[in-house]
C-alpha cells in the first residue's frame, strides 16, 4: 500500500510537472516580437473575442480579459462584455495591473505577479493538485505570456489543463491560445 501511493504521488508529479511551460509557449506562432519595453506595452488594448478548440475538439470562446481572469482563478466572465471594451496594461515592480474599460467606466481590475522572460511578459502560472489516493485527484494549469509585435499590438499565448479523476475513471481537456490584440 505504501509503495501504491509513492509510485502514485511520483506519477502524478512526473505527469504534470511537465506540462504548459515557458519554452514550449514561446515557440507556438512565430511572430516578429518585438524588444519588451514598459512604455511600448502600457496601454490600452482590444478585449477582441478569439475562438480556439481544446484536446476535446470543442470550441471555447476567450478574449483578452478573460484569459487574465483565468490564469489568476478570478471569475471574470460574470461580467457582461461587449464589444468595444477595452482592456488596460500596465507593467510596473513585477506587477501586471490590468483594468476592463466600457464606456469610459471600470467594471473590473485586477494585478498579476509577472516578470519579463526574453521579451515576453511571463504572468505566474497558476498550478494546482489534489492527490487523494485511490479515489480523487484534481489538477488544473494556466500559463500565460504576452508580448508586443513589430506593430505594437499584443499578442498572448496562453496553456491550460484541467483534470479530474474519480476511481479509474478520469476526464479533462488541454489547449493552447493564440491572440492578437490591437493597440
Amino acid at each position: 500500500m505504501k509503495r501504491g501511493i509513492i509510485l502514485y504521488v511520483f506519477g502524478a508529479i512526473i505527469l504534470f510537472s511537465s506540462c504548459g511551460t515557458y519554452e514550449r509557449l514561446a515557440q507556438l506562432e512565430p511572430t516578429n516580437i518585438a524588444e519588451f519595453s514598459s512604455d511600448i506595452f502600457n496601454g490600452n488594448y482590444q478585449n477582441k473575442t478569439i475562438t480556439t478548440k481544446d484536446s476535446t475538439y470543442r470550441e471555447t470562446e476567450y478574449n483578452l480579459w478573460y484569459s487574465l481572469c483565468d490564469v489568476n482563478s478570478i471569475n471574470g466572465r460574470r461580467v457582461k462584455i461587449s464589444d468595444s471594451a477595452v482592456v488596460n496594461l500596465r507593467f510596473t515592480d513585477n506587477r501586471l495591473h490590468a483594468q476592463l474599460f466600457e464606456g469610459g467606466e471600470v467594471l473590473q481590475e485586477i494585478v498579476l505577479k509577472a516578470k519579463v522572460k526574453d521579451d515576453y511578459l511571463s504572468v505566474k502560472r497558476k498550478y494546482f493538485i489534489i492527490p487523494i489516493f485511490p479515489t480523487l485527484h484534481y489538477y488544473y494549469n494556466y500559463k500565460l505570456i504576452l508580448a508586443n509585435i513589430e506593430n505594437e499590438n499584443l499578442i498572448l499565448k496562453m496553456y491550460y489543463a484541467r483534470s479530474v479523476g474519480i476511481l479509474l475513471a478520469v476526464g479533462g481537456n488541454s489547449g493552447t491560445t493564440f491572440g492578437e490584440f490591437s493597440k
